[in-house]
């Protein structure tokens, strides 16, 4: 995060100010149009008082209706002049607000889409939508909008206070004495709306998250009937964020009103001053009026530019969040001279791997492994012994700590990403679909694919019965997250996206735990398709599943304890042994449970 502090360095304000800026450079036509549109508006705006004074001393004092409709002429010229500036610069305005907001976004997404899993692990889903839709939103109602007021408001002020100045020297005086008073207030509430504008995103944020995570997890909150629980968990969230904003206006109610009292202290000041002036017969009424008119257009420009403060103060917390993923270092990146990496045979080699999530704490230790090509090997082992990890260091997800990895001799880091990842296929245990139907979530294996590509894939699968079965057959839609399918039936869809890529080397994770006898024989039967010609790697967790694998490899505490065949290690009886000793044991107990309680249930 930005930490804000002051010494020789520059402040975080500007920091952040000029990042902004810079960000607008490629929409130069459109400031200068802008900047035009407001010079021509403030001209015209001036013009308004003097005529108006104009108009009484001269004309209608003196009952000069000829010369009283040649001003009003002029007044209406300036004033169509006026809107027409005014229009073409709240377009453009417009314009730029949304083309920046939507190119950042786009910016932001991008840096997300191709961040590594270790930036995912540490950042909360709930906090980068945040960022990509609230905080950007903020950015564009609170700075974009603000910053060409400021312009306009500044122009404003420089021409009112010359017009004043050739009107009345003394009167002028008078009205700029409010000046330093309303900017020392601006200045004492600045740091307070600073402060008060970030607890407000970072509340905002936590609310985003709870939202997320109750919606996403709402069927285990609901089997488990903790929704009360989670309720009140997003109330407390929801009711820290409306104590953050509360403490925001309650800055608003006192800071407002404060500016507006001191301008119209200024304003009765005048008017005094002035009726004393003309009542001496030292000061003309036309003049007077607009003296009086051109101090109006003084302090709206002056509370406009106090109120930019808290306009500020919400970008400057907004863009923080926005820099602060913009600017985040993506520790997995291909080298500058990377290469293009062709279809592989599927030769993997592991040499001294050694991976760390925290730094000294050791995941994977000294990892040696040679995976030859077409070889289908098993890795296996307890819980957090690393299996999982082992895999995505091999599409480079993570960067190993020490040692490398190669494919076909090759070291995958000298390799585009893009090109690495083509060769390998990954069917998680818990499939995630995407919203569209099944032939779109299929099609993601291969965007290019035709509809009768993926349709052969899964013919050859066996799952094409299956899915002419379901409502629209391959039209149906998935639903968020393809809730609307089963965990076997979203798996058996992960699997035809895996063939439809056509890779070299396929990594399972185990997906028959938890389905029914006959998706677990369309599972099984699409794994004896999908490792045709392939070099395989399967994550099992249930070791029976291990047993015909080329290879069987144990992990234990993040080193290899021992590999081998089935046969080889049950012989050896060493950590493979207990491990699936035990496991049998535990499936035998579980059966005899289940067969013992649908004896009672059947008898009773």
């Amino acid at each position: 995060m930005w930490r804000y502090g002051g010494g020789k360095t520059e402040t975080p304000a500007s920091i952040l100010l000029r990042k902004l800026l810079k960000h607008m450079l490629p929409y130069k036509f459109a400031m200068f149009v802008i900047i035009t549109c407001i010079i021509v508006s403030s001209v015209t705006n001036l013009f308004s008082p003097y005529l108006l004074g104009l108009a009484i001393d001269n004309y209608i004092m003196v009952g000069d209706m000829n010369g009283l409709l040649r001003i009003s002429a002029l007044y209406l010229l300036a004033m169509v002049g006026n809107w027409v500036a005014m229009a073409v610069q709240g377009y453009a305005v417009s314009w730029i607000g949304q083309r920046l907001i939507y190119d950042l976004r786009n910016k932001l997404m991008e840096k997300i889409m191709f961040q590594s899993f270790k930036y995912h692990d540490y950042k909360r889903a709930g906090d980068l939508i945040s960022t990509v839709i609230n905080d950007t939103s903020i950015l564009r109602e609170s700075f974009i909008s603000g910053i060409f007021h400021i312009v306009s408001d500044v122009f404003s002020l420089i021409g009112v206070i010359i017009a004043m100045y050739l009107l009345n020297v003394p009167l002028t005086l008078v009205t700029l004495l409010t000046l330093p008073v309303m900017l020392l207030i601006a200045y004492v509430f600045s740091r307070k709306f600073r402060q008060a504008y970030r607890r407000t995103r970072e509340k905002i944020a936590e609310v985003t998250v709870r939202v997320q995570e109750s919606i996403s997890g709402i069927r285990v909150i609901q089997a488990f009937g903790r929704e009360e629980d989670s309720q009140a968990r997003f109330q407390m969230s929801a009711t820290e964020q409306f104590e953050a904003q509360l403490q925001a206006g309650k800055l608003m109610a006192i800071f407002w009103p404060t500016v507006s009292f001191i301008g119209n202290i200024g304003t009765i000041v005048v008017l005094l001053y002035g009726g004393f002036l003309s009542a001496q017969g030292r000061l003309e009424v036309g003049v007077l009026v607009a003296f009086l008119a051109y101090v109006t257009r003084f302090m709206n420009p002056i509370m406009q530019l106090t109120n930019f403060y808290d306009m500020l103060q919400a970008a400057l917390a907004a863009s923080d969040r926005i820099f602060n993923v913009l600017e985040s270092e993506v520790d997995v990146k291909d080298a500058p001279d990377a290469i293009e990496l062709p279809r592989v045979k599927g030769d993997i080699k592991y040499e001294n791997v050694w991976f760390e999530y925290v730094k000294g704490i050791p995941v994977l230790k000294n990892i040696n492994l040679h995976i030859k090509p077409g070889e289908k090997i098993a890795i296996v082992g307890p819980t957090g012994s690393g299996k999982t990890t082992l895999v995505y260091l091999l599409a480079r997800f993570y960067d190993v700590t020490s040692g490398s990895i190669s494919i076909d001799g090759i070291d995958i880091r000298k390799v585009k990403q893009e090109s690495l990842r083509k060769q390998i296929a990954f069917v998680p245990q818990d499939t995630f679909l995407f919203r569209g139907t099944i032939m779109d979530n299929i099609r993601i294996g291969k965007p290019d694919a035709t509809d009768d590509e993926v349709i052969d894939v899964c013919k050859r699968l066996g799952i094409h019965e299956f899915i002419m079965r379901l409502p629209k057959g391959y039209d149906t839609d998935a639903g968020e997250a393809g809730r609307k399918l089963s965990t076997g039936e979203r798996q058996l869809i992960s699997f035809a996206r895996a063939m439809l890529k056509d890779p070299p080397i396929l990594v399972l994770d185990e997906a028959l735990s938890a389905v029914d006898p006959k998706t677990e024989y369309m599972i099984k039967y699409a794994i004896r398709k999908l490792l045709e010609n392939r070099t395989a790697i399967i994550i099992a967790h249930r070791l029976t599943l291990a047993r015909d694998w080329d290879r069987i490899i144990v992990l234990h505490n993040g080193v290899i304890e021992e590999e081998g065949t089935h046969e080889e290690l049950m012989r050896r009886q060493g950590f493979y042994y207990k491990l699936y000793t035990t496991q049998i044991s535990e499936e035998i107990v579980v059966e005899a449970v289940g067969r013992d309680g649908a004896g009672r249930n059947s008898s009773s």
